[in-house]
């Protein structure tokens, strides 16, 4: 019995019913000077409670609320797609490990590998 009740366990927790994943869609607005993001998650979700399970960083609770849209100014157009992953990435996620990050529709040009001058 304590056999069954072993692998049920950890089942459970390979399969990740145990744990909910927010995942981010976060995209650049027209400009390419600022970052928005929205959760894929279940509208009808409760909010998760930051206080029990999350850190409070300069009066932003985490982690975020998935009911809500976040605009991550940049201040000036984006340049790396590398840089702009991890921004995004440490904005809405901060340190949770069941949250991840997709950035969608991201030009062409920020996507392409940087091209580098030769000198003469």
């Amino acid at each position: 019995m304590k056999h069954v009740l072993l692998i049920a366990a950890i089942l459970l927790a390979a399969s990740g019913v145990a744990r909910a994943e927010t995942t981010w869609i976060c995209a650049l607005d027209g400009d390419w000077a600022s970052l928005r993001c929205v959760a894929d998650a279940d509208p009808a979700a409760t909010a998760p409670d930051a206080s029990a399970t999350g850190q409070v960083i300069n009066g932003t609770s985490f982690p975020l609320d998935d009911r809500r849209s976040y605009t991550v100014p940049l201040w000036s157009p984006a340049t790396d797609a590398t840089m702009l992953r991890e921004l995004a990435d440490a904005t809405m996620c901060y340190r949770a490990t069941d949250c991840r990050v997709v950035l969608a529709n991201l030009p062409a040009a920020l996507s392409a590998p940087v091209a580098r001058i030769a000198r003469r």
